[in-house]
């Protein structure tokens, strides 16, 4: 006996989907959720999966959009969405990196017999090669049997947010007063 009923798409908001059968016999109805939502708020799982792997791959929105393409998916969340879940997830990330280089840290001092003063190994690098690169990092490492990285910091020479709402100092300056307020300024280094 073949099912005979209708399949509607109820809701859609970047992978997740809502799905409902309904029997045109019985008029029984059910419902498929794609994702549970987060438990701490209205985001749905999928989708913050999807900036966590896009951001840890270094894919970004566009790259997404071209994975999903080529993978005959539709496509993600909105960007203003998109970069809300990135935002999102972002302060988990930090405290996540926080937490795991103090453990490093702590473990480096353990193994050379509670000395604080530890032998470090460090590197870093410019987005560009030469001295015209806008942002770089760097990471230090510990030397024990098996290092881990125990801090990161990065440089940049601008900053993208201050460059977009300069426009806004001539054409709504209480506007512009107010993101300078509210701003995290990303630039933090002017030497060579």
């Amino acid at each position: 006996m073949l099912w005979e009923g209708s399949i509607a798409i109820k809701e859609r908001n970047g992978l997740y989907v809502q799905v409902e059968f309904m029997c045109n016999n019985c008029k029984s109805c059910t419902t498929l959720y794609s994702s549970p939502k987060m438990p701490t708020g209205r985001r749905h799982e999928i989708n913050i999966r999807l900036a966590i792997g896009s951001t840890l791959c270094g894919l970004g929105r566009d790259g997404v959009m071209k994975l999903l393409g080529a993978l005959n998916l539709p496509p993600p969340i909105q960007e203003h969405k998109y970069r809300e879940a990135q935002e999102f997830v972002l302060d988990y990330i930090e405290k996540a990196q926080e937490q795991s280089m103090a453990t490093a840290v702590e473990e480096a001092v353990a193994a050379a017999g509670g000395v604080r003063d530890l032998v470090v190994s460090g590197d870093g690098a410019w987005l560009t090669r030469g001295y015209s690169s806008l942002h770089g990092i760097a990471a230090l490492c510990s030397t024990t049997a098996n290092p881990k990285v125990i801090d990161t910091t990065w440089s940049s020479k601008n900053c993208s947010k201050c460059l977009g709402a300069e426009s806004l100092r001539h054409t709504n300056f209480d506007l512009f007063s107010t993101f300078q307020e509210n701003h995290e300024c990303q630039l933090n280094f002017t030497g060579t």
